[in-house]
């Protein structure tokens, strides 16, 4: 895992040099890739979390104000007509493949039933997509190409979500509430909100958080990730950059390793 880390930061360096870029520009990408590798978090207050991929410098802060993001009045005014498009098509997906269990579900999922439609992983489209034009095109008013997840979340009647942490403050995650509930709560860091409807919430998962809905109903979001506003253009490239090679060379180690015990 480690010799990943350090490749990963000799990789970041080589790439800066073949686009030209100064390594000043992308410093704290790299000292965050370099914290990986010595297994501690620089410049990170001691009042933040620890993100697994951090990038010192940014600020922390578990909830952050919708209105503060350009992109929100847009989201916003779509979210009926992603709401009408959700409901149009979940009855077939509930009775295909489609509408699957969350696969960490095991680890974070204390009862109940928490499932997913998923639309981009770790940015990349998923075929699902195509069935949520609507969706999709909304979040084009956010950024061309997702940075992370994007999904429907639902938390079935009496389901709980233990409390977990995301894995780099990169990424801020927003919540777009499709179908509310009164039953139903939120809480990052120490402080607990409900989910209102037509309501967006904007949070930094790496701090604690967990969900429980203790109604007779569904709760459903509209998940996505956004590049945390204090990242340039330039550093999320470079992040983006790290974060694909780490995944290349896991899933190399992996294959390795299967091929070595097969």
């Amino acid at each position: 895992m480690r010799e990943e880390q350090a490749g990963a930061a000799q990789h970041l360096r080589e790439w800066t040099t073949g686009k030209g870029v100064a390594p000043s520009e992308v410093e704290r990408v790299l000292a965050g890739l370099e914290a990986l590798e010595r297994g501690d978090h620089p410049d990170v207050p001691s009042t933040s979390p620890d993100p697994t991929c951090p990038v010192p410098g940014l600020k922390a802060q578990p909830w952050w104000n919708p209105e503060s993001f350009p992109w929100a009045a847009g989201i916003l005014a779509a979210a009926e007509a992603i709401r009408e498009e959700y409901f149009a098509v979940a009855s077939r997906l509930a009775r295909s493949e489609a509408l699957q269990r969350r696969k960490d579900g095991g680890r974070l999922r204390a009862s109940g039933r928490w499932t997913t439609v998923q639309l981009y992983h770790l940015g990349q489209r998923q075929a699902l997509a195509d069935s949520f034009p609507v969706a999709v095109a909304s979040l084009r008013r956010v950024a061309e190409q997702p940075c992370g997840m994007v999904f429907f979340s639902t938390l079935e009647p009496g389901s709980r979500i233990e409390p977990h942490t995301g894995y780099t403050n990169a990424h801020l995650r927003v919540h777009l509430v499709i179908k509310p509930n009164e039953g139903a709560r939120f809480r990052v860091a120490d402080e607990w909100r409900a989910w209102k409807d037509h309501e967006l919430l904007v949070f930094d998962d790496t701090f604690e958080h967990e969900a429980v809905n203790e109604d007779d109903d569904e709760r459903v979001v509209l998940l996505f990730d956004i590049w945390h506003p204090d990242m340039s253009e330039v550093e999320r490239m470079a992040f983006q950059e790290s974060m694909d090679y780490l995944r290349k060379a896991r899933a190399r180690r992996h294959l390795l390793n299967a091929l070595a015990n097969g």
